[in-house]
Order: C-alpha cells, then sequence, then structure tokens
C-alpha cells in the first residue's frame, strides 16, 4: 500500500470530483445506493441525492427525515455502505461509512442551510406527512405547513468514509483501487479487479 502521510489530502477524494464533474449532464450521477442493516441485523438499501462533499474530512452529506428507516438503521448502527455508479465514465466507488444524523437540536446552523439551499419541490416532499403511513387512495400530495424555515423531522445525515474501492470499468485491462485509513493516514493498494 502507497502511504499519503506527506500528502494531506485524502487520495479518492480528487478522483471523486472528477468523476462528478465528467458526469454532471447524466442526472443519475447524483444518486447512490446506502446499504445498512436493522435492529434485526436484515440489510436495507435506498438511494439517496448527493447534496455535498466536505473534501477536508472526507465525509458526504445527504438530508434526510427522521421518520425514517434509515435514522432509526442508523441511530441502532452507525455503519453503513455506499455504492456510487457513474455510467458516463463507467467508474463505480464502494465506501466503507459511519453515518452522523445532525437534526435541529443538534446543529441548527448546518440544518438551516441545507433546508434553504433546497429546491421548493424538494422541501415539499418533507411536508406531505410521516413516511410510510396511508395515503387517501388518488388524493394529491399537500403541504402541512410553509416551507420557510426547516420542519423538526429534517435532518442533514454526514456520512465519514472510512474505506474506498474505486473500480473502473473503462478499457481493458479495467483498474482498480483500495483505499484505506489506517492510524490517521490513507493508504493505497492498486489491485486486480
Amino acid at each position: 500500500m502507497q502511504n499519503h502521510a506527506d500528502n494531506p489530502s485524502i487520495p479518492w477524494i480528487p478522483r471523486l470530483i472528477k468523476s462528478l464533474q465528467l458526469s454532471r449532464q447524466s442526472p443519475e450521477s447524483r444518486y447512490f445506493q446506502l446499504a445498512t442493516c436493522n435492529a434485526e441485523g436484515k440489510p436495507s438499501n435506498r438511494s439517496l441525492v448527493f447534496r455535498a462533499m466536505d473534501e477536508l474530512h472526507g465525509a458526504i452529506f445527504v438530508v434526510s427525515d427522521l421518520r425514517t428507516d434509515k435514522i432509526a438503521d442508523l441511530r441502532n448502527n452507525d455503519q453503513g455502505a455506499i455504492c456510487w455508479y457513474f455510467a458516463h465514465t463507467r467508474e463505480q466507488y464502494r465506501f466503507d461509512v459511519r453515518g452522523t444524523i445532525l437534526s435541529l437540536i443538534d446543529d441548527g446552523k448546518t440544518v438551516a442551510t441545507y433546508w434553504h439551499n433546497m429546491s421548493e419541490p424538494g422541501k415539499k416532499q418533507f411536508l406531505w406527512g410521516v413516511p410510510k403511513t396511508p395515503r387517501a387512495h388518488r388524493e394529491p400530495l399537500k403541504a402541512n405547513q410553509q416551507s420557510n424555515d426547516p420542519p423538526e423531522h429534517f435532518c442533514v445525515i454526514k456520512f465519514t468514509v472510512e474505506r474506498a474501492d474505486y473500480l473502473c470499468l473503462k478499457g481493458n485491462p479495467q483498474y482498480r483501487h483500495l483505499y484505506e485509513k489506517q492510524q490517521g493516514e490513507w493508504r493505497t493498494a492498486h489491485v486486480i479487479p
């Protein structure tokens, strides 16, 4: 494994930034899958919208609703796995992560900033009611409050990356890099795909 102690940057971040830039015309590139385990140990998987990245600390941010299953899963076990595929560049990233839930009580300023940066249609999704509760047949969904301020159930999730697995499927041969943080330093291994 190559040691990155002399380079303060996180080695997988420039690669991910480049993938995002090259794929910016593909709307699906903003979505990745998050896997968690529930209290019974059963896996759950869902797609999330990428919102931001902390390049200094190697973290990925999304927004969510405190009333969802993923929040219950992360409160029970903060470990998760992200899989992100970029069809345009034929690249896959897999991240082992730890999720930290930021609510209005925990970090109101950060949560409010994410809320105010969202589109009106995005905000309304958080104002329709409690997720997974019954819906009146064919009734339109309506916001049950104004969207000026974030509702108390709106939150931000910070996923701190502990390991990264990069696979490029373009070309022959394909290539793969494993990135792991050991004793505070990121190390890179070039491996067979």
